[in-house]
């Protein structure tokens, strides 16, 4: 059917959907290796025929990658190989690799050669953009991220200085501790830096502005209503440049909001872009990812005699309650339902990893209740443990309920519903911990339903241990289809299955 004979109803959610798509992917992707940043377009290709060639010979078919995930093409693949095969091109075909050729096949035998440490020390981020994205600058408008707190949350509420009680929340493993003002500086300027050279991903608006008069004037609304950009008469700067602009700013919000260390404050105030109904949802998405990161802190604090003295014991744990609270229904502020597509889901992300991340806080609280009730200890000349064994199926109980909740919801969703950053600041890993530690004590060991306990336990620790190890990224992942990549006929070949 011709596009023209389309009523413009359904043309407009045809041609919606695909801006939302893309203005959605770039946003709200994760962002690439920050290593891969210092190799050239060309280097990177360059190795990326040479590794898909050798797995064509080797019959491993293609790479298989979700859309919208953090996986990528490197996602298994270590950095200090990499390395070596741009080396080893350099060596043999001088510093211009446009049209080398690929390396003989016996060159890459060292990927064959497992590296142990890559299991632990690999992460996953976005894929590389395309080169025929944007080149244009970021907007100007950047200043370090405020560590002050944000309007409405008290200054307790943003700040790790809580006194002991703040240790007593943190997970004791691979904490990420608050940093001081010139190392968060330092780190910020690395984050601009990466942001300023990562491009948008391929332009899929372009293509529809060039189909024909009808399809490009609705193009045109989609674009106003989405991101708040017309074309304007006069004016020097393109459609594109607009777009570009705004996408530019819209990300970096998002991922400030989602990168550790820093403190972002009120980030839908901070916005000086165009704003629709569309901007303001993706705005209020990045404040509920910063809540999210920001868990720890504001629970910390709540643990504080000082606010309680103060009454201010539960202000900002309200705070972020409101806040995700709205985030559950805002996509329902965007008029037109094709528009919500993205928002929805992700506002259904953040809402049911708040949800579970309450729960498994009352399952650690649970469990610790139990243990201190079960088990006493007492500091005279040296620490004793005495067992109380009335009060021990209680705590057994309470670590079985977990493992069953664990296992209810560890499936359930297409997405990860523990990321990493959310079972550190639960402190589920630490409360087992001390359970896990009994295991050398002679008073435990004596005790057969005590040491029942403690190896429960202990297997109970290394399923999230590995949910940890596994570093999944606290960006919400979409199932929006799947990307293969494979070598064929001397080329690099990709295609997408929505």
């Amino acid at each position: 059917m011709c596009l023209n004979n389309l009523p413009p109803e359904v043309l407009y959610d045809i041609v919606a959907t695909v801006v939302v798509d893309h203005i959605d992917c770039a946003i709200a992707s994760p962002p690439r290796h920050a290593w891969l940043h210092r190799y050239p377009a060309i280097q990177i290709e360059y190795v990326r025929r040479n590794v898909l060639a050798r797995r064509q010979r080797l019959g491993l078919g293609p790479i298989i990658i979700s859309i919208g995930s953090e996986k990528t093409e490197w996602s298994d693949f270590p950095e200090d190989k990499f390395n070596l095969i741009v080396l080893l091109a350099l060596e043999v075909f001088g510093p211009d690799l446009t049209n080398a050729p690929l390396l003989p096949p016996g060159a890459l035998d060292f990927l064959d050669r497992a590296n142990e440490e890559d299991q632990d020390e690999w992460t996953d981020t976005d894929d590389d953009a395309d080169d025929e994205g944007s080149d244009i600058a970021p907007p100007t408008r950047r200043t370090v991220p405020s560590s002050r707190p944000a309007a409405g949350i008290p200054p307790w509420a943003n700040s790790s200085a809580t006194g002991s009680s703040a240790e007593e929340f943190s997970d004791d493993e691979d904490n990420d501790s608050d940093i001081d003002d010139g190392e968060e500086d330092r780190k910020f300027e690395a984050f601009e830096a990466t942001e300023k050279k990562e491009l948008l991903p391929k332009n899929q608006i372009a293509p529809l502005l060039g189909v024909n008069g009808y399809v490009r004037e609705t193009t045109l609304r989609v674009i106003h209503d989405t991101l708040g950009v017309k074309k304007t008469r006069g004016s020097k700067a393109s459609i594109h440049k607009k777009i570009i602009a705004v996408l530019r700013e819209l990300r970096w919000t998002y991922r400030i909001a989602h990168t550790p260390p820093f403190h972002c404050g009120d980030l839908v105030a901070a916005y000086k872009g165009p704003v629709t109904p569309f901007v303001d949802a993706y705005l209020g998405l990045s404040q509920a990812g910063y809540c999210l990161r920001s868990m720890k802190r504001y629970s910390s604090a709540m643990k504080s005699p000082f606010a309680a003295a103060a009454g201010l014991t539960d202000f900002g744990f309200q705070f972020i309650l409101q806040t995700m609270k709205a985030t559950r229904d805002i996509d329902l502020t965007i008029s037109q339902s094709v528009l919500r597509t993205r928002v929805s889901q992700r506002a259904y992300i953040y809402h049911t990893q708040f949800r579970l991340w309450r729960r498994l806080v009352g399952h650690g609280t649970k469990i610790a209740d139990a243990y201190e009730a079960a088990i006493q200890r007492s500091e005279r000349r040296r620490l004793v443990f005495t067992v109380n064994a009335d009060k021990c199926a209680t705590l057994q109980q309470v670590l079985r309920n977990l493992v069953v909740f664990e296992q209810k919801y560890a499936t359930q969703e297409y997405f990860d519903v523990f990321p990493r950053v959310l079972i550190k600041m639960s402190g589920i890993r630490l409360i087992l911990k001390h359970l896990d530690g009994l295991r050398v004590v002679n008073s435990i060991r004596e005790n057969e339903a005590a040491l029942a306990i403690v190896r429960e336990a202990t297997d109970v620790l290394k399923t999230w241990r590995r949910k940890c190890k596994a570093k999944t990224s606290f960006y919400a992942v979409l199932n929006s289809g799947i990307r293969k990549i494979w070598f064929e006929g001397g080329k690099v070949m990709e295609s997408t299955v929505v």
